[in-house]
């Protein structure tokens, strides 16, 4: 399995644990995340998404 393929399934399921995974350290993007995945899940999940599947 690809690293990618997990990402992305962290996406769904964790968001702020797929930014990190992705990125690697606490920055703006995975504190974006967090207020992004307390608001309603869903802006969190598709945020984690563009994270982990942009180039």
């Amino acid at each position: 399995m690809d690293n990618k393929f997990l990402q992305v399934i962290a996406a769904l399921l964790v968001p702020p644990l797929a930014v990190y995974m992705k990125n690697r350290k606490f920055d703006g993007t995975f504190w974006l995340n967090i207020i992004l995945t307390m608001m309603f899940d869903v802006p969190g999940v598709l945020h984690a998404l563009y994270v982990v599947l942009k180039k």
